[in-house]
């Protein structure tokens, strides 16, 4: 793997194990000071069904997450295993408090449901440009008959700034169980 991490132009600069009843899974980058990043968050399991994931940022090293009302604009293609498709974006006027890693609130909370994602991130260390994200994330879903969906977007925080931190959250519930690896751009 790490081999493979040199072709790709990673580095591994710090993972996780998120353990149970668990709020939130933050990330500090404060100690790597490249301006473009990747997070893979891997098997989330939450611990309450029928529920979103969603990312906010920090600029002080963790201690503050912004959450302001419009501080976050995003856009996301949806589709599942029923041929299900759709268009999800949070526009400034919906209010966003956060960037969506998920589609609605349909992550399935089963030993064998949960969500993965991968979420490149660009511009971070700017303080003249909004931090740019892309996200490409699946999970299993908390229907009767569970079903697989993905969602592939991208968003800002808009405003530019040095972004050390980020927060992984669920929009109800704890964090069951999960791990995290942040790798950063050689």
């Amino acid at each position: 793997p790490s081999a493979l991490d040199s072709v790709l132009g990673l580095a591994k600069l710090t993972s996780g194990t998120i353990g149970s009843a668990t709020a939130v899974a933050d990330v500090t980058m404060t100690a790597y000071t490249g301006d473009a990043h990747k997070l893979l968050v891997l098997d989330l399991i939450p611990a309450t069904d029928s529920t979103q994931l969603t990312m906010r940022v920090s600029t002080d090293g963790g201690t503050n997450y912004d959450s302001t009302a419009n501080g976050y604009t995003d856009s996301a293609w949806f589709t599942d295993d029923t041929g299900a498709f759709s268009v999800q974006a949070n526009t400034v006027a919906a209010g966003a408090t956060g960037l969506a890693l998920s589609y609605a609130q349909n992550i399935g909370n089963g030993a064998t449901e949960g969500v993965s994602a991968r979420v490149v991130m660009v511009n971070t260390t700017s303080t003249a440009k909004w931090p740019r994200f892309s996200v490409e994330s699946e999970w299993i879903s908390a229907d009767v008959t569970p079903r697989s969906a993905n969602m592939k977007g991208s968003g800002v925080r808009r405003s530019a700034q040095d972004t050390d931190a980020v927060r992984i959250y669920f929009g109800s519930g704890n964090i069951a169980s999960g791990t995290w690896v942040l790798y950063g751009f050689n």
